[in-house]
């Protein structure tokens, strides 16, 4: 009798093998992993649409929306290998080449390839086209072009949340080492955000820093969110994001820093007892700072007076309010509806009592 090792077959392509290196789809017989490769559990036959070849993990794998086609290896001679894989949210690897701009696998093979970045475009070259090109980085300057992969928004809500699952820790150095036994830097969040006049930072430089690009009509440049951060690994991470920002961006007069506290409660006695504490330490606070810090009229190219004092003490959270609202709507006990005079979240000049 004879052996199953022994039995052949011919395949759906005309090849005789041995029957156990094929599968049988439809009374059909596929030679496995020539003709068909198995992927997650399941048998693909070859051209199917819902899998490819990881060029870098050398492998099968299902497709999804985050596999792309790039550089995958680089020559003794820097000529670039080309193929396919996953690119993970927070590596934006991206290269202008003679073929075009390129996303590049890892780090580890972007840092190898010789390029040169240039401030205004906000671009990385290869040395090879920029010098066909007669790139001069002499003449570079810092420019303001939006060149990143999602929308221009002017605020971080639509974004923050997938920001904030990129692990930062991965991507820092330690620039603080202190620790902290301070409960409260523990117990609050902090966020700013950061106001440019120019300069552009790599889409993957954001990602890694929890820097998020948003639009600002009073800034010739980008303001930069950062993601909400806590504790002395919140401290870290804004320590590298100010590196990076300073060694990439430039400011004038019309920028300005705006510092967010959050994990305070949110209850109507303890809001309204928050803004009445503000407002009683508001003078205090402002002779922290210049006396332009109330006056930003006199030096801001507009004109205007952007940081202006609390009016009056808040008897109620409705009175108080009526007042945020600009008089436009009455407290329902919600601390997450949009602002009245900005119901889609993209008018934030027309919200007065801001």
């Amino acid at each position: 009798m004879r052996s199953i090792k022994d039995i052949k077959v011919t395949t759906i392509f005309g090849n005789t093998v041995n029957k156990k290196d094929c599968i049988s789809i439809n009374g059909e017989y596929y030679q496995k992993d020539v003709d068909c490769f198995n992927v997650n559990g399941r048998w693909y036959r070859k051209g199917n649409p819902r899998i490819y070849f990881d060029n870098v993990k050398n492998e099968w794998r299902k497709l999804n929306q985050n596999v792309v086609e790039g550089i995958i290896n680089l020559g003794e001679r820097e000529e670039y290998s080309f193929g396919k894989f996953e690119k993970e949210f927070e590596a934006d690897y991206f290269i202008e080449t003679q073929y075009g701009r390129m996303v590049v696998c890892n780090k580890d093979l972007f840092d190898k390839i010789p390029k040169i970045f240039d401030e205004y475009s906000g671009v990385f070259y290869d040395y090879k086209y920029a010098y066909s090109r007669s790139f001069d980085k002499s003449k570079d300057r810092k420019g303001n072009a939006y060149i990143y992969s999602f929308e221009r928004l002017y605020n971080s809500e639509n974004l923050i949340e997938r920001f904030a699952q990129v692990d930062n820790q991965k991507y820092t150095k330690q620039l603080i080492s202190a620790k902290s036994n301070d409960s409260v830097i523990d117990k609050y969040s902090f966020g700013f955000e950061i106001e440019t006049s120019a300069g552009i930072l790599p889409e993957y430089k954001c990602k890694q820093l929890g820097l998020i690009p948003l639009r600002d009509g009073s800034i010739s440049g980008h303001e930069y969110t950062t993601i909400p951060m806590k504790g002395m690994g919140g401290i870290n991470l804004l320590a590298n994001q100010l590196k990076e920002l300073k060694g990439g961006c430039a400011i004038n007069r019309d920028c300005s820093v705006h510092v967010h506290l959050g994990g305070y409660p949110l209850n109507d006695k303890k809001i309204l007892n928050l803004y009445n504490l503000c407002y009683s330490l508001q003078n205090e606070i402002g002779e922290l700072f210049s006396y332009y810090v109330y006056n930003s009229g006199k030096y801001k190219s507009n004109g205007k007076d952007y940081c202006k004092k609390l009016p009056q003490k808040m008897e109620s959270i409705e009175v108080l309010y009526n007042f945020l609202s600009d008089g436009n709507a009455d407290w329902d006990g919600s601390f997450m509806k949009p602002h009245p005079s900005d119901p889609r979240r993209d008018r934030k000049w027309e919200v007065h009592s801001r």
